[in-house]
């Protein structure tokens, strides 16, 4: 057993959870504990409104700008696999810029990705797109013999 889960049974053990209040109640999920308690009822209105603190926005349109650079290799690569060889080699200055158009996008994204982190809670800060990595898979996707 882990040393917390010790601290933890021990705890239970003496007691010192029973009578706690709330204790049987269902947990208040719809207060977020980390706004301060003067915004929360602006807080309550934006979500019923269906909106989000602007972290989680940015963080869901990271994610699918994400998305959508791995749809674009997707179809790009779908049509690069029908050509016949000699296609291909004639088609090399379009991959190429293909690949030089999905690495700009790459830069985007990590630049909005250091951003969002410089801002964003610790708990919620994202990893950068490595371009080095992103452009062998896509050239593995897209080859040419």
């Amino acid at each position: 057993m882990d040393p917390i889960e010790k601290i933890i049974q021990e705890a239970q053990e003496r007691g010192d959870f029973d009578n706690l209040s709330g204790a049987g109640k269902p947990l208040n999920l719809n207060e977020n504990p980390w706004v301060p308690p003067d915004w929360q009822m602006a807080y309550r209105m934006l979500a019923s409104s269906g909106f989000a603190p602007d972290v989680v926005e940015e963080d869901k349109a990271i994610r699918g700008q994400i998305a959508e650079l791995e749809r674009t290799l997707e179809r790009f690569a779908d049509r690069w696999d029908v050509l016949s060889v000699d296609r291909r080699r004639a088609q090399l200055p379009a991959r190429e810029k293909f690949l030089r158009d999905y690495l700009e996008e790459i830069r985007t994204i990590n630049s909005r990705i250091h951003s969002f982190n410089a801002t964003a809670p610790r708990a919620m800060n994202r990893g950068t797109l490595v371009p080095a990595t992103m452009r062998q898979v896509a050239e593995s996707r897209l080859v040419v013999d």
